[in-house]
């Protein structure tokens, strides 16, 4: 999958902008595209730049003292008809249309951007900002460009930035959302470059590499990790599990489905599959309950499975809890001793592999362990166990929410070492977790 981006600029007034902003860009897997692409098709330039910004990911939009030319009655009567609900979307282009005042090619593309739900980054020039050989504004395009600016506030869209020279528009550029959509689509090749080896379906692919993609916790090559891992359960636990044939035929089934549903992209929905379908078999516990056991674990397991693979820990987290009360039933000693196997487990997958979708699933099992702990020294030893949790993983994010949880969990061992009306500054996190890690 690429990315698109379309550069929204008046060419004459900042043509070596555009061009350098361009360059850095353009990868493998991003397109950049200019108004000067286009070419006049039979259906307009308009239409073109339409049909091109309501499929990309982004538009640069950079505003200065030029407008541009303005598009003919037939574009803009053709563009009405096809969306008849334009100004009534985009109430500021709306009553400018009204009003008869034009709206030129490049101030389309951003109204254009807005109306499909695109990404628009607007960045402003600076009055000092070098101009190209071309460069002819008039206090009445600098107006139109002021209202324009105003037009596009009233819709709560602001200037990014405001640009100085070419080099400083693209440090600004690359510094803005627009890298987040550039990182998305290194991740997305890296994934598919992995699938096309591995034989693994797109749809999947584009799904959990977007998730992975997403976490701001993670860097590039976190990111990269975080697809093996996942490419690594789908290809061992979800496309190579066999299922037994001695399984009930609603299991087959819903497994059947569910790997249907993740290769179409649709992880939740495979989730939700397999969980109903676990449900349904739970009712048949009591007439075949030696059965009921496998054919549920298959079932809690491949949500597990789907859930790592798509990276989303807590649903991982709650699939597991969710097995755990399907096996043992409202039985806390043996959810106990379940769940803190399957804890151990992901806790050395997540620190052996570094991955991160493990240890939040590791998480929600030690708060579910928390809450059964039935004496003093058991709940003790989970609320430590619950504190290393948090600890391991805020350690590799890049905020503090995690490591002020574990802050939480430790608290109440603090008392041990903590002498009389001694307060430990609670923005000092290594001290505390120093004072608070190794109490019994």
């Amino acid at each position: 999958m690429s990315a698109k981006i379309l550069l929204s600029t008046v060419s004459d007034e900042f043509r070596a902008y555009r061009d350098q902003l361009r360059t850095d860009l353009t990868r493998h897997n991003v397109e950049v595209k200019v108004q000067e692409d286009f070419k006049d098709l039979g259906r307009g330039i308009l239409d073109e730049l339409d049909i091109y910004i309501e499929h990309c990911d982004a538009v640069v939009h950079l505003v200065g003292d030029m407008t541009g030319s303005d598009p003919g009655e037939h574009a803009l009567g053709a563009l009405h008809e096809k969306y008849p609900d334009l100004a009534a979307k985009l109430p500021p282009l709306g009553e400018a249309l009204r009003n008869g005042s034009g709206v030129s090619y490049t101030q389309w593309e951003a109204w254009l951007a807005l109306y499909h739900g695109k990404r628009l980054f607007i960045a402003k020039a600076a009055d000092s900002a070098e101009r190209g050989p071309k460069y002819m504004a008039t206090d009445a395009s600098r107006a139109a460009q002021a209202t324009h600016l105003a037009r596009l506030k009233a819709m709560e869209r602001y200037p990014g930035c405001t640009f100085t020279s070419p080099d400083n528009l693209a440090k600004q550029i690359l510094s803005s959302a627009v890298l987040d959509l550039l990182v998305k689509a290194e991740v997305v090749a890296y994934a598919e470059e992995l699938a096309r080896a591995g034989n693994v379906a797109e749809g999947f692919i584009q799904e959990m590499a977007q998730k992975v993609a997403g976490d701001r916790n993670l860097d590039l090559e976190g990111m990269q990790r975080a697809v093996r891992n996942a490419i690594d359960i789908y290809a061992r636990e979800i496309a190579g599990g066999q299922t037994p044939t001695n399984y009930d035929a609603i299991v087959d089934e819903a497994l059947a489905r569910a790997r249907s549903l993740v290769d179409a992209g649709k992880s939740g929905l495979a989730r939700a599959t397999l969980r109903k379908a676990s449900e349904a078999l739970r009712q048949q516990e009591e007439e075949r309950r030696e059965l009921y056991v496998a054919e549920v674990t298959a079932l809690g397991n491949g949500e597990r499975d789907i859930a790592l693979a798509a990276y989303d820990g807590e649903a991982a987290g709650d699939a597991i809890v969710a097995l755990a009360e399907a096996l043992h039933g409202t039985n806390a000693a043996t959810i106990t001793t379940f769940l803190n196997s399957e804890a151990q487990t992901l806790e050395d997958y997540g620190r052996d592999r570094g991955s991160n979708v493990h240890l939040a699933a590791l998480i929600v099992l030690r708060r579910k362990l928390l809450a059964l702990a039935a004496s003093d020294d058991e709940r003790g030893t989970t609320q430590n166990n619950l504190g290393n949790a948090l600890r391991t993983l805020g350690e590799r994010e890049s905020g503090t929410a995690r490591l002020e949880e574990a802050v939480a969990a430790y608290h109440p061992f603090a008392h041990h070492r903590n002498p009389p009306n001694q307060v430990i500054p609670t923005h000092d996190h290594q001290a505390r977790f120093n004072y608070c890690s190794n109490c019994p």
